[in-house]
């Protein structure tokens, strides 16, 4: 049981860190994982390139709309030009702290369950 719990919590490890460090589908990978092994997957993501669309427009029900990048940008920078007190400056996302947090977790779970005698 510890060791099934110590294998989704490194699943999960390694979903998240595909999402948010190569812009990969993290349930996919997550699930893949599972299958293979966390190990395994973990490495394939470090070896994999970061995702990233520079192109200023996509097509979209055939008509060609602004990237989101482009979008948000341009939506930050009327808001900012409209209301200068109100805009925070963007922080980027805790990802480290989300994957210590669920490795921690992963690691308490697997040390309770394996005290617990059945």
């Amino acid at each position: 049981m510890t060791w099934f719990l110590l294998w989704i919590g490194l699943a999960v490890v390694v979903g998240v860190a595909a999402q948010q460090r190569r812009n990969r589908n993290g349930v996919g990978w997550f699930l893949l994982a599972l299958l293979i092994s966390p190990l395994i997957a973990g490495l394939l993501v470090l070896a994999m390139r970061t995702l990233v669309s520079n192109a200023p427009y996509r097509v979209e029900g055939g008509r060609i709309v602004p990237s989101d990048r482009e979008f948000a940008e341009t939506e930050r920078q009327i808001q900012m030009a409209a209301y200068p007190q109100t805009i925070k400056p963007e922080t980027e996302s805790s990802f480290w702290g989300v994957l210590i947090a669920v490795a921690v977790f992963s690691i308490v779970a697997a040390l309770v369950v394996g005290s617990i005698h059945f």
